[in-house]
C-alpha cells in the first residue's frame, strides 16, 4: 500500500490548523501546457495565454544562468479577479530534475507564482525538462480520494505540531 509522507517545514508560528485536500489518478490527466523548458531564453519574460481559460495566462521568467549546476525559473499565473475565490485553478510542474518547488498563493489575490530551481549538468539543462500545466479539474476528474457521503472532496484536518 503506497504511503505518504508530507512534512512542513518552517512552520508558522501564528498558524492554527491546515487542511490536505488529495486526489489520486492512475493515468495521467490531459495538459494545457507541456513545453520543453529549453524553448525559455534567459531573462526574457515570455506570456503563454491559457486557450480553455479566457482572460488567464501564464508569464514564465528563467533567470540568467548564475551557477553551473542550478538555473532558476518562475512561472506566474494571472487569472481574472472574478477567479480568485477558486484558485488554486493549476497544477504547474517542472521536471524532471527539480530541486526545489514553492508554490505561492496571496489570499484574495488573483496571482499565484510557482518558483522552481532545476539542477544542471556542466551548465547544459537536460533536454527533456519540460514545464507542464494541467487544470485541477481535469485532474479531478476521474480522480478518487477521500470523500464525504455525498462524494465532494473530504477536508483532512491537519493537527498543529507541538514546538
Amino acid at each position: 500500500m503506497p504511503v505518504i509522507d508530507l512534512k512542513a517545514n518552517d512552520w508558522p508560528q501564528q498558524a492554527t490548523a491546515a487542511e490536505i485536500r488529495a486526489w489520486f489518478r492512475f493515468g495521467p490527466a490531459e495538459q494545457e501546457v507541456a513545453m520543453p523548458i529549453g524553448e525559455f531564453l534567459p531573462a526574457i519574460e515570455r506570456t503563454i495565454p491559457l486557450a480553455n481559460m479566457p482572460g488567464s495566462s501564464l508569464r514564465v521568467l528563467v533567470r540568467p544562468i548564475e551557477s553551473l549546476t542550478t538555473l532558476r525559473m518562475t512561472v506566474i499565473e494571472d487569472h481574472p479577479p472574478a477567479l480568485a475565490p477558486l484558485l488554486p485553478l493549476l497544477r504547474v510542474h517542472v521536471g524532471p530534475g527539480c530541486r526545489r518547488a514553492v508554490h505561492l498563493l496571496a489570499p484574495g489575490g488573483s496571482r499565484v507564482r510557482h518558483e522552481f530551481t532545476l539542477s544542471m549538468l556542466d551548465g547544459q539543462l537536460p533536454p527533456d525538462v519540460m514545464l507542464t500545466v494541467t487544470r485541477s479539474e481535469t485532474i479531478k476528474r476521474g480522480a478518487v480520494g477521500p470523500t464525504t457521503i455525498g462524494g465532494s472532496p473530504k477536508t483532512l484536518v491537519v493537527p498543529v505540531p507541538t514546538r
